[in-house]
């Protein structure tokens, strides 16, 4: 039937044979059109749609402590995200999303970037563990349990109560040549800085670890002394660091249990009175700090 229409209509002789290769012609300029133009149209379409779209960071088999930290997470994930961008195709920003994120101090190694199909970027390397935060100026900095500066400063007094505060640094913080911090840099290069830290490894297992509020280095160059703060406002006259051992001194081990002694006769060290308590000798002598007297002594 279509048959005899169109012969009707065309006939079957010259105008015939135009219109169907007119209908051929259409029909090709139609397929190029549509690869030429619809297709890269499209495609630039879902790439515009990607480049607008947040980007997800995965850090792979992450620790425990970084999951549970989300403000932390926050901040190393948005500095990939912003670096590598959402481009499918550009291998060079998760190039440099790589080197950023070996400058922050987080990663032992990057071991490899790979952007998903769906556009999440996953990170594929050891993270290091926070420590402890170092007061300098109006921050805390974070470092890892080597003394390294870590990408990450709180406000005075804001950071996590677990993570121990060392007050007192005589050094600034690591700096790059161009004055900028330079994470993933040791902070304990100091004699005070590295009793300080030896000071919280040898610590941080006892019962009253949770009590101490900071080691204080500020006086270590002078008095030869490093001074635990307690919550409550009690100070520990702890004396030279761990490694550091003197004939004129017990030994570390010997200073912790008489303070574990004290801790077990008069409970927690934050409720004891505002005291000054010195652990160097074979007696722990006490002073009031308010009105500066001697107390009883603890052996």
């Amino acid at each position: 039937m279509l048959e005899s229409f169109i012969d009707r209509t065309l006939g079957t002789g010259q105008l015939r044979r135009v219109a169907g290769v007119s209908a051929w012609l259409l029909l090709i300029a139609g397929v190029v059109f549509i690869l030429g133009f619809g297709l890269p149209h499209l495609t630039q379409r879902r790439a515009e749609s990607l480049h607008q779209s947040p980007v997800h960071v995965q850090i792979e088999s992450a620790p425990a402590w970084f999951t549970a930290t989300p403000g932390l997470a926050e901040h190393i994930t948005a500095r990939v995200a912003e670096t590598a961008g959402n481009a499918p195709t550009d291998r060079a920003a998760l190039m440099r999303a790589h080197a950023v994120l070996e400058k922050t101090g987080w990663f032992k190694d990057v071991e490899r970037l790979h952007r998903e199909p769906d556009g999440a970027i996953r990170v594929v390397g050891t993270m290091v563990t926070p420590f402890a935060v170092v007061r300098w100026g109006a921050n805390d900095h974070l470092i890892d349990t080597e003394g390294n500066l870590l990408d990450y400063r709180f406000e005075q007094g804001e950071a996590n109560p677990n993570l121990p505060l060392i007050a007192g640094a005589q050094a600034p913080p690591p700096m790059t040549e161009l004055g900028e911090p330079n994470y993933g840099s040791s902070w304990a290069e100091t004699a005070e800085m590295k009793a300080g830290m030896s000071l919280l490894h040898l610590l941080h297992t006892k019962p009253w670890f949770t009590d101490i509020n900071a080691v204080d280095i500020g006086a270590y160059e002078q008095s030869g002394c490093l001074w635990i703060q307690c919550d409550g406002g009690t100070r520990i006259c702890w004396g030279l660091g761990p490694d550091e051992i003197s004939a004129a001194e017990l030994t570390p081990s010997e200073k912790i249990r008489l303070v574990d002694s004290i801790y077990a006769l008069y409970g927690p060290l934050h409720s004891l009175s505002p005291t000054e308590i010195d652990v160097r000798h074979d007696l722990a002598t006490v002073s009031t700090t308010s009105v500066n007297a001697s107390g009883p002594a603890f052996e």
